[in-house]
């Protein structure tokens, strides 16, 4: 799982410390809009958590979980069909076969040959103790339950930037500081610079 680039993978992706979105204020600026600073504190704080719970936990089960899978030998049938000229047996490292023999099966099409049959079910049960191995080593590295909790504190990154996003600036200074918090986050994500920030400047002009 490509996925689409959504905000939620640009905030996953990317390393942000309370030290990187500290950015200075400006010279000769007004006092800092404390409401602002705390919501932009809160996001600092979770996108830390989520990253050190990735790097210290899930990243390396997701990694431990990846190698062992690897390390499972594929299994070829010992029965075989004809196919033309040539005897063909199959490979449980051929996923989209494996796919197809499970359809066979289902549909119990009787056009084809026993021999194909009886290799399509040797194929599936060789497939099927790859899964169980599968199985057996997510439940061993836990990998399926800290994937969950990796995108709880996501969620809850997240969802702290978007208060951020949507946090009322009323000062051109206070704009500015907001814009490079996100900035940073988001990049030129056009779906993100529309509605806010003409509110915010309205606001800042007293039309709202």
């Amino acid at each position: 799982m490509a996925l689409p680039i959504t905000r939620r993978s640009l905030l996953a992706a990317m390393p942000v410390t309370a030290t990187a979105i500290a950015l200075p204020t400006l010279a000769g600026a007004s006092t800092p809009d404390s409401g602002l600073e705390k919501a932009i504190a809160a996001y600092a704080r979770l996108k830390a958590k989520a990253s050190h719970f990735d790097t210290t936990v899930y990243d390396p089960a997701a990694a431990t979980f990846e190698q062992r899978v690897a390390a499972i030998p594929h299994a070829t049938t010992t029965r075989q069909f004809k196919m033309g000229k040539k005897l063909v047996r199959g490979c449980t490292s051929h996923e989209g076969v494996v796919r197809m023999a499970r359809t066979i099966l289902a549909d119990d099409d009787r056009r084809h040959s026993n021999d194909f049959m009886d290799t399509c079910r040797e194929l599936v049960a060789l497939a099927d103790e790859r899964d169980r191995q599968v199985d057996q080593i997510m439940a061993e590295t836990n990998v399926h339950q800290l994937a969950r909790l990796s995108d709880e504190h996501g969620n809850r990154s997240s969802q702290a930037l978007y208060a951020v996003e949507d946090y009322p600036v009323t000062t051109l200074p206070a704009m500015l500081r907001k814009i490079g918090v996100l900035y940073e986050a988001f990049g030129e994500d056009d779906d993100i610079w529309g509605d806010w920030t003409l509110a915010d400047l309205r606001r800042i002009a007293g039309e709202a």
